[in-house]
């Protein structure tokens, strides 16, 4: 995916996610429906990033572990990052929100100012978004950003990070994609209208209603009636000649015995075997 430019943004998601080089984070949530949508992006270097959503996340957004009844991702906070030389934008899901988790807590980190890893060492907030030393986002976790840079932010159903496929009954539908200029002091505070309506959600195709009956309701009944009877009908003589087949094919199997002399019979414990003294003659 080298070199690939930004192309149109699909209205309202300022960047293409159809085009952007991902990172253990489904592609295809770029074709996801947007049933929510980000109002306002707000970051401050204590509190980090805090995103108004409109919106919130519903409850069926909500990733369950059937192994594990206190696990409940709501969503996951996506992130999206520009390749100074190429232009191609890298994303992926970095930070999982469960029910009741808070933004402005230092959740989503601001990405300039420093704070104390797990060994108590200070470093720049945006270690604890991509910069694992571990490089589970490949190409991402070389990004060093820079005061001016574009981020692009989203979010999406239920717990994606880390996670190339999703299982069938995963939600999927995620918000639109919106774009602030990081700045050095990690304020932040830039708003967004909305631009159109929301999506509908994906899900099943509603069956088709039947038509309303019309002329003699009785008729109808009746034949409704006879209808149900033909099939009926059709299935006793399915079953009456599989029943004939299966007699035949006893009765052969029999004959066989009878000629060979003798069978064996395999049970759960071993083999018996019955020896048949054949007619004279």
């Amino acid at each position: 995916m080298a070199g690939k430019q930004q192309g149109v943004p699909r209205s309202p998601d300022l960047i293409d996610l159809g085009l952007v080089e991902w990172h253990h984070t489904p592609a295809e949530i770029a074709d996801w429906p947007r049933t929510v949508r980000i109002r306002q992006v707000d970051c401050t270097a204590a509190g980090g990033f805090v995103l108004a959503l409109e919106p919130y996340p519903p409850e069926h957004w909500t990733s369950h572990e059937p192994h594990d009844p206190t696990f409940n991702i709501l969503f996951s906070v996506c992130a999206a990052v520009q390749d100074r030389t190429t232009g191609t934008w890298h994303a992926a899901a970095f930070v999982d929100f469960w029910n009741g988790r808070a933004m402005g807590d230092g959740s989503l980190p601001a990405l300039f100012a420093e704070r104390p890893d797990n060994r108590g060492v200070l470093r720049p907030g945006y270690t604890n978004w991509w910069g694992d030393v571990r490089r589970p986002w490949g190409a991402m976790s070389d990004y060093v950003p820079q005061p001016g840079d574009p981020l692009g932010l989203f979010v999406v159903a239920g717990d994606v990070r880390l996670k190339d496929s999703l299982p069938p009954l995963q939600v999927r539908e995620r918000s639109n994609v919106v774009v602030v200029a990081l700045t050095p002091d990690d304020e932040i505070h830039v708003g967004f209208i909305a631009d159109g309506p929301l999506e509908p959600p994906n899900g099943p195709t509603p069956p088709t209603p039947p038509a309303p009956p019309t002329g003699d309701p009785i008729g109808l009944q009746l034949q409704h009636l006879e209808g149900l009877l033909k099939q009926l009908e059709d299935a006793n003589a399915r079953r009456h000649v599989e029943l004939v087949n299966a007699i035949a094919r006893g009765a052969a199997a029999l004959e066989r015995v009878v000629l060979a002399g003798s069978v064996k019979i395999f049970g759960g414990t071993g083999a018996i075997e019955l020896r048949v003294r054949p007619p004279k003659g």
